[in-house]
């Protein structure tokens, strides 16, 4: 359903209503009663809902093809289950004090609250955090302090997940702060020691809607799961201007999709915001509410697939190169595998799945890139996907094909090297079940370190 629309001047009009509604009082023994009080937050709170269709931000939040926060969140979760918190957060102006009375306000620039995604077994209960572009770009002197603190907070108490819709810097700081109070002060990094925390109990997904930057840029990468929407998103710690002495990009040169699905900074990158909230959705599925619990328990396939195409996907001769996504799409449960990262680390396959109806996480190489060696990139996305799936008890099938740390100049200046070191110690720090099948190759040290840490 779409939200509901107003023009900038009938928000006044309704304004100017409540006023004449509810004139002052003079000359009166009588003790006002709480009727204004409660119509006044009423007002708030229907206001912040509707969207204002002439305000400039809005008109700039359409023109770029972006949908408004309040539309992100009822295209994410569950018809009717979002329950907002902290609605009535705004900048206000009120009258004189003798006789306070609301003249205008502009609703806080993020949106917080609880709601649930999916069904059945599946179903779970999220906190979600959506910045609104639309009020002075999220930027802090826009905000009201401590708001996105208690979403976070919320989630780590509730061991809820948490979804991020980031769109610009989530809350970080601006210059008009300075501005406003005539000073400058040492920043704090209030509630990153509870993000820290949440990384090691509940869930985390970012979805970037726009240019995120600055703070909005950590909370991007401080998640388990972040996706971009190709040609719509950017992520970058100061947008062009702040380079502009030395570099003239535009913000897609400088942080876009094209930058960041080659390094690795996002897991996934789509199309469109539906496509992300998809991408939510199914990574999700596969994880616990929290690590105090067990990963969900789908009904197993109940009809027996056919595995005859295993026999000839991998070739009996060794310089020739095979699909080995195939060869994992016909070993889990049909339909179940979830790749992340494809675009980055490529030599490495990492992704999640079912077998039986259980979550795993699933690694092996793809010797169609670099004949599958391990690279700098492609051992830090191996740390990162065996850090998750320790973090949320995920088993691992391991499908070895491994020739070897990549060698050469380039590798060197990488740091190849260090990369694969720390990468093959996470793998022996790992507690959890891991089931290796060696398909083809096991070379030199990265291969023994592949197979023997499971033992």
């Amino acid at each position: 359903m779409a939200p509901k629309t107003i023009k900038a001047a009938d928000r006044l009009k309704a304004i100017n209503a409540h006023l004449v509604a509810h004139p002052p009082r003079t000359g009166s023994a009588q003790e006002p009663d709480w009727l204004s009080a409660v119509e006044e937050l009423e007002l708030r709170k229907e206001l912040a809902r509707v969207q204002v269709e002439d305000d400039r931000g809005i008109l700039r939040q359409k023109g770029e093809g972006k949908l408004w926060v309040r539309e992100r969140i009822e295209q994410l979760l569950n018809p009717g289950s979002f329950r907002e918190v902290g609605s009535l957060t705004s900048s206000v102006t009120y009258t004189d004090h003798a006789n306070p009375l609301l003249v205008d306000f502009v609703p806080s620039n993020n949106l917080i609250g609880l709601g649930e995604i999916g069904s059945g077994v599946l179903k779970k209960r999220v906190v979600v955090l959506g910045d609104d572009f639309t009020v002075r770009g999220g930027h802090a002197d826009g905000s009201v302090h401590h708001k996105s603190l208690w979403a976070e907070t919320t989630s780590l108490r509730l061991l809820t997940p948490m979804i991020r819709l980031l769109d610009g810097s989530s809350g970080g700081g601006s210059v008009k702060s300075y501005l406003e109070t005539g000073r400058t002060y040492v920043p704090p990094l209030t509630g990153f020691g509870t993000m820290v925390e949440m990384l090691a109990t509940v869930p985390v997904c970012a979805a970037l809607l726009g240019p995120v930057v600055g703070l909005g840029a950590i909370k991007a990468t401080m998640s388990h799961f972040s996706v971009m929407v190709a040609g719509q998103s950017q992520l970058f710690s100061a947008g062009p201007p702040v380079y502009a002495t030395f570099e003239n990009l535009t913000k897609n040169e400088l942080g876009g999709t094209k930058v960041h699905a080659e390094n690795g900074s996002v897991d996934l990158i789509v199309a469109d915001e539906a496509a992300a909230f998809k991408a939510i959705h199914a990574f999700l599925s596969y994880l616990p509410t929290s690590t105090a619990r067990l990963p969900p328990l789908v009904e197993p396939p109940t009809s027996p697939r056919s595995q005859q195409e295993l026999i000839s996907i991998i070739p009996r001769k060794r310089t020739q190169t095979y699909d080995v996504r195939k060869l994992i799409a016909i070993v889990v449960d049909e339909g179940t595998w979830f790749e992340m990262g494809g675009s980055w680390g490529k030599s490495i396959v990492t992704g999640l799945a079912r077998l039986g109806g259980k979550s795993v996480g699933v690694v092996s190489q793809d010797c169609r890139e670099k004949g599958g060696t391990l690279d700098a990139r492609s051992a830090e996305k191996v740390r990162r996907f065996i850090d998750l799936c320790e973090t949320f008890c995920l088993p691992l099938l391991n499908l070895v094909d491994q020739p070897g740390i990549s060698v050469g100049s380039a590798a060197e200046k990488d740091a190849t090297v260090r990369a694969s070191t720390r990468a093959l110690v996470c793998l022996f720090q790992a507690t959890i079940p891991a089931y290796t099948v060696i398909l083809r190759r096991a070379f030199g040290v990265a291969g023994a370190g592949f197979v023997d840490f499971a033992s």
